[in-house]
């Protein structure tokens, strides 16, 4: 780090991280926010009809994604028959995950495995809130999944259960409900609150209009280029 001109990072906490390394206390860091794909950009969204509350997960699941505080909040849950949880996308973890909701004979959640991005929005469309989980230690602390996003692209509210980067952002685009222990009742309490609350259209509003100031693609690529020719110049 201490070698370079400059340091593009996606969140504020990669600036705190390297900023406590040694020598680089003052380097020029600059955070340049991930942007969600274009078609997650959504003016249009599709008004299902349903008789279930739909909680969606979508993306990688591995480790890192600590998913089994959802299976844990499932089967609290198994009662409530009007909450449904999805989980759209495939990875190493996937296989243990399906095996754990069978063996606890949940109905309640369903395993998609991957889809396409153009596949995506069709399931966006059918859930009510998204949901994002990581880890809880301190590289996971300073990063935002690319789900979230594209998550707030869509316009859609979110439960989060990601200590750091990815549950500040939530608290202050108010776009969201968030979990900091990491404690599957805890995020059973926030769904059973989210199917009951008068606040979905306020976060969905809220995420979209975040994503628009803060993470869109033309953006990203203008304060790229920016960085680009004042590094040039500066030669």
């Amino acid at each position: 780090y201490s070698k370079m001109d400059t340091i593009l990072v996606s969140t504020k906490e990669h600036i705190d991280y390297i900023c406590r390394l040694p020598d680089c206390q003052n380097l020029m860091i600059k955070c340049l926010p991930q942007y969600a794909e274009t078609i997650f950009v959504n003016n249009n969204r599709t008004q299902i009809e349903k008789a279930t509350f739909d909680f969606m997960f979508a993306g990688n699941i591995g480790k890192a994604q600590n998913l089994d505080i959802l299976i844990d909040a499932a089967n609290i849950l198994r009662e409530d028959k009007e909450i449904m949880f999805h989980i759209v996308g495939d990875g190493s973890d996937k296989k243990r995950l399906e095996e754990k909701a069978k063996k606890l004979e949940l109905n309640n959640i369903t395993f998609y495995g991957f889809k396409t991005k153009e596949e995506m929005p069709l399931f966006y469309d059918k859930a009510d809130v998204m949901l994002v989980t990581l880890v809880d230690d301190s590289y996971a602390s300073m990063t935002i999944p690319g789900k979230v996003q594209s998550y707030m692209a869509y316009g859609k509210p979110i439960l989060s259960a990601a200590n750091g980067a990815t549950n500040n952002l939530i608290v202050e685009a108010k776009c969201g409900q968030i979990v900091n222990d990491n404690n599957a009742v805890t995020f059973a309490k926030k769904c059973l609150f989210l199917k009951t609350c008068d606040c979905l259209d306020t976060y969905s509003s809220n995420a979209l209009q975040y994503y628009k100031k803060t993470f869109e693609k033309d953006t990203f690529f203008e304060k790229l280029i920016s960085e680009l020719k004042i590094i040039s110049k500066n030669k």
